[in-house]
Parts: structure tokens; sequence; C-alpha cells
């Protein structure tokens, strides 16, 4: 194990980390803006 190949995977958890949270607050405006509807989502 180098201090390489921990920067790197520590570099893909911030970036899969940083796209989950764009995801949940895009489907967060969505929701308050009304293009989606409670009803679809449950």
């Amino acid at each position: 194990m180098s201090y390489q190949t921990d920067r790197r995977s520590r570099t893909r958890a911030i970036a899969v980390y940083m796209t989950l949270l764009m995801l949940g607050a895009a489907l967060g405006f969505l929701v308050r803006f009304g293009v989606i509807t409670d009803h679809i989502l449950w």
C-alpha cells in the first residue's frame, strides 16, 4: 500500500460522495418545485 494509491482512492470516494450529494439536491429541488409529486415518489 502506497500513499499514491490511498490518495487516489480517497479522491474517488470524495467524487462519489459529491455526485450523490448533487443528485440528492437535484431531487430535493424537483420535489420542492412540484415537478415530482409525493404520489410518484411513494
